[in-house]
Order: C-alpha cells, then structure tokens, then sequence
C-alpha cells in the first residue's frame, strides 16, 4: 500500500482533495442539534377519569385497553399506571413498527371500548413521543410591580404572541400563570327554597280553583233550588187555570141548557151565584149573550194565561236542565282537583328535574355562537352570527333555565338553583423572581430548525423585548 502511495502520489492527492472536499461539504450542510431528529418506537394514551379512583381506573379503563393493546402488530412492551382521575398506558414497539399506521389501530381498539366507559371519562389523547417534545429553553419572566393578575394579562395580551412568533419556535408553553375561570355550583338549599315556593304556590292555585268552583256550584245550587220553586208555583197555577177552565166550561154548559128551557127563576140564580152584572134595559136574549161573551172572554184569558205559563215553564225546564248540566260539571271538577292534585304536585316538583347534567345542557343551549352566512353592502362582505356567548357574571346569573309562570313565580334563572362565583388557581401556584411574581415560559423549536439558530433567535428576541418594556426582565434557567 506504501509503494502504490509512493509510486502513484497524484492518485492519492485526488483521493484525499475529495475526501476532504466531501468533509467540507458534509459539514456546511450538518444541522446541529441538540438531539437527533428521530422516531422513538414510544407511544403514550392518556385518558382522563374525572372524580375516580385509582382502582376503578385500572379495572375500567387499563385492563380492558392493556388486553386489546397487546394484540398489536410489532408490540413489544405495554406499560400502565392508574392514577386518581386519569390514567396512562405506555406501548413500546419494536424498531419495524410505523407509528403512524400504529397510532390509527390504537384509536380503533379505543374506540371498541369508550362506548361502553362512564360518561365520565374524557377522551383519551394519543401521544408519539419525539426528542422536539421536549423545551430547548425555560426561562423565569417578571415584571417590576407587577403583581401575578397584571404580570398574567400582560403575557396573555403582550408578550405571547410576539415570543411565538420566533422564526423557528413551535410553541411557548406558561407555566404559573394565574387562571380564572366562572364556576356554577348547584345548591341543594336553594333547590329545595325554590321548590317549597312553587309547590306552596300551585297549592295556592288548587285552593283558589277549589274555593272558586265550590262557590260556583253553591250559587248554582241556590238557582236550582228558585227555579223548583217557580216550577211549582206554576204549576200551582196552572192548577188553578185549568180548574178555571172546566169551572167556564160548566157555565157554559147550563148557561145553554137554560136558554133551551127557558126558566127564568134558575137563570136569575145563575146570575146571582156568578155575580154577574146585567144592564136594566136588556131583555132576556141580550142577557143570555151578554152572560155567553163574558165567559168566552174569561175562556180565552184563561187559555192566554195557560199558554203563558206552558211557556215559562218550559223555559223554566230548559233553565233546569242546563243547571243540572254544569252542576255535574262542577262537582266533577271538584272532585278532579282533589285527584289531581298530587300529580300536580309531582309535576311541579323541580327537584329532580334540575340536576348537573341539566344545567350543563342548557349552559351550552344558551351559550352559543356560530356563523350564519355574509351579507354584502357596499362591495363588503359582514359575516352574520346567531347567538351569543356569555360575557359577564351578571348574565350568567340571569341566565334563563325554565318559565313555569305559576302565580308571582314565571322565570326560573341558574341563580335561583346555583351559587355562580369567580375562582382562580391563586393557591395553587407560587412564583417569585426578585420579589416579584413570575411565570416560567418554555420554549420548543420546529423540528426542521436547529437547536442553536432558535436559541439565538430566542436571545435575540428577549433583548429586543427587554429594551422595549422597561422593567420586564426574562432570565434563562435552562
């Protein structure tokens, strides 16, 4: 090999000009990173379980999964742990594995599964571990007097979205800032308040109805009881008319009889017991005509005066009837009100009709907005939206959850059944830098991006920040 070196030098000059040329070349073109950009065979399934304990997690959720897990293709390990209120399930796969079609069979085997989970468990995450997960910088801000509130705003308003904006950062992730958020917590008490008031006020309602109709029904009564007493005295009366009647008819009968026979003597006595009064001039015909119209004029009042009553009393019966009628109407109505007033009761009874899951419904049926189309004016386009997000704690409080308009109660609002109130993470989060609160922000870079460009970037950036607001200060922990 030292004699072809020796007797050939310009081939081994041209080997090693492009040995070293490659060498240039390669190192130009070397990205270099903190970690190699490369595919750890690791998958990890988080799934929360909100409220469970450790041991229903591992028979619900981990067993089940663990035993469909193993039957994966190129499987190598399954670990899990079960946690208060979450579980986690670490899958290895060997080096021949594509995490990407694993990943898809890992959602269909938890798909076979989350149908059949509580409804409280959350959906399950699938993550792919990758060396760019983890932060190439964490750095402590803190801004003079500020406190965590302001300090919180400012990098929510401010500073965020500039850092994210760093050519080459995937994301900055705040750790330690203050967090609030509305809670809504459903009050036993004022369940049970409210309810006793709309269950006092439809008994209220059923008395009234009851004292109404008993009222009704005894006035109806009464009518009853003066319409039998009319009927009677006309038919007392009719009574009376008809004996009248034949009493005309006899007289007429005799009446008749002595104008055929011609006594005088009984046909004075007639006179005398009907009392009836003869002109002094009239002969014996006109007294007999006389006496003949004055009964056909009592014939006919008398018929007029029957045909009257027959009239009034049928109208009396109708009146009868219909009393009846709604007499039967009214104690039927009494007598369903008393029957009905339990289920009435259990009708009104909310109880059992306002419950978390009802309040969370009407939360999101309520608090909504969506798109709605565009309208165009004047070459402009204005998107349309329905709806409307709630804005405030007052809105909430007033947010509308049921209309029963029973008596002085109409609308049911969340503050009549919930306690709704601000809460924050204050007492669980504790950072301090200089004497001043502070938040930790960690930065992780795009894949494609090497570790020392973005973390000159980063550099760069805070400097530039740092001169632009006068007090905040970032200082890099690692």
């Amino acid at each position: 090999m030292i004699k072809q070196s020796v007797k050939k030098p310009y081939t081994i000059f041209v080997a090693m000009a492009i040995i070293i040329i490659l060498g240039i070349v390669a190192y130009v073109r070397m990205v270099p990173d903190l970690f190699p950009k490369m595919d750890l065979p690791y998958v990890v399934v988080l799934t929360p379980y909100p409220g469970s304990t450790p041991e229903k997690v591992e028979s619900e959720i981990n067993k089940p999964l663990e035993r469909s897990f193993m039957m994966l293709e190129n499987i190598e390990n399954v670990e899990s742990t079960a946690n208060s209120s979450y579980s986690i399930i670490t899958l290895e796969f060997n080096e021949e594995a594509d995490l990407n079609d694993a990943m898809l069979d890992i959602l269909q085997d938890i798909n076979m599964y989350d149908g059949n989970w509580d409804e409280m468990v959350g959906t399950s995450t699938i993550l792919k571990l990758n060396p760019s997960m983890i932060p190439i910088s964490v750095m402590a801000v803190e801004y003079e007097g500020y406190d965590i509130n302001k300090l919180s705003g400012f990098l929510e308003d401010n500073l965020l979205d500039q850092l994210e904006g760093i050519t080459g950062v995937a994301s900055v992730d705040a750790n330690g800032m203050l967090e609030e958020r509305i809670m809504v917590s459903i009050s036993k008490d004022k369940i049970d308040e409210l309810n006793n008031k709309i269950l006092a006020e439809l008994d209220n309602t059923l008395a009234k109805s009851k004292s109404e109709l008993t009222n009704q029904k005894n006035v109806l009564d009464q009518g009853l009881a003066e319409t039998q007493n009319g009927l009677n005295e006309v038919d007392t009366a009719l009574e009376q008319i008809n004996q009248g009647l034949i009493g005309v008819q006899v007289s007429k009968n005799l009446l008749n009889t002595l104008e055929e026979t011609g006594e005088s003597q009984e046909f004075n006595d007639f006179i005398d017991d009907n009392q009836i009064v003869i002109p002094i001039n009239e002969n014996s015909i006109d007294q007999y005509n006389v006496l003949k119209e004055d009964l056909e004029t009592q014939e006919q009042e008398l018929l007029e005066t029957k045909n009257t009553l027959e009239s009034t009393k049928k109208e009396l019966t109708d009146v009868q009837q219909t009393m009846i009628m709604a007499q039967t109407q009214l104690s039927d109505a009494l007598v369903s009100i008393d029957s009905q007033a339990e289920e009435a009761r259990n009708q009104a009874d909310i109880s059992d009709k306002i419950d978390v899951d009802t309040v969370v419904n009407l939360l999101k049926a309520q608090n909504f907005d969506m798109p709605a189309g565009y309208i165009s004016e004047d070459n402009d386009r204005i998107l349309i939206s329905i709806g409307d997000k709630v804005k405030s704690l007052d809105a909430l409080n007033n947010l509308l959850l049921m209309n029963i308009s029973l008596g002085d109660i109409e609308d049911i609002r969340l503050k009549d059944v919930a306690e709704v109130y601000f809460e924050d993470n204050t007492e669980s989060i504790y950072a301090n830098l200089n004497g001043n609160s502070s938040v930790m922000l960690m930065f992780s870079k795009q894949s494609n991006y090497p570790t020392a460009l973005v973390s000159g970037n980063i550099s760069t950036k805070v400097a530039e920040l740092e001169a632009q607001y006068e007090g905040l200060n970032l200082v890099p922990l690692m």
